[in-house]
């Protein structure tokens, strides 16, 4: 068995009091679960670093990390977002591909239905 250093206990007594309580914020800002875990994982690492820099962390510390950590996250989106539409490219999307096999299996359906249909009720 390993001795924990100092920063280590400190970062461990940290994860163990705020974790849940963390992803669940993260959860409730970005309303998707994976999105949250990523996040939290990467509050996680920047609490990480203040910790062994010797920083006393409280509870309004590990929040504001990670708010900021979502919104920075949310930013890099919109940019890319942004570049990806001054390209003409499609947005990003994380559908996967048996969602766009679906989604253009409907699109057929409904161009076929439509084509059916006569000139006045399209």
């Amino acid at each position: 068995m390993t001795r924990r250093t100092i920063p280590d206990q400190i970062f461990v007594d940290l994860v163990d009091t705020y974790l849940d309580r963390v992803y669940r914020y993260l959860c409730n800002l970005t309303r998707n679960g994976d999105t949250a875990r990523d996040l939290c994982h990467e509050t996680f690492l920047l609490l990480r670093k203040q910790v062994d820099r010797g920083s006393k962390i409280g509870e309004g510390y590990v929040f504001t990390t990670a708010r900021n950590t979502a919104l920075s996250s949310w930013r890099s989106d919109k940019r890319e977002e942004s570049k990806r539409l001054a390209w003409g490219l499609q947005p990003h999307t994380h559908a996967s591909a048996s969602a766009s096999v679906e989604n253009n299996e409907l699109l057929q359906a409904i161009q076929t239905a439509l084509g059916i249909l006569s000139e006045e009720h399209r």
